[in-house]
């Protein structure tokens, strides 16, 4: 059996306007359905890409504005 996800991909110029990344970030989300799924109570993970520890200008790591954005 193979699965199928819906995906989206927004561009962000910058991680320097905060706000504008939530504007971004809730763009993206929509686009694939958003949250209407999650209910009160429930318990909702988010997996950053932490491959190693490194500065986010690296790239390996999702940046902290982008969580705290989220």
């Amino acid at each position: 059996m193979t699965d199928i996800y819906d995906v989206s991909l927004e561009h962000a110029e910058s991680y320097d306007e905060e706000g504008r990344l939530a504007e971004i970030l809730e763009k993206a989300i929509s686009s694939v359905g958003g949250f209407d799924f999650i209910t009160d109570g429930m318990t909702v993970g988010i997996k950053a890409n932490l491959v190693s520890a490194m500065k986010p200008e690296r790239a390996g790591t999702t940046d902290p504005r982008m969580i705290r954005a989220l």
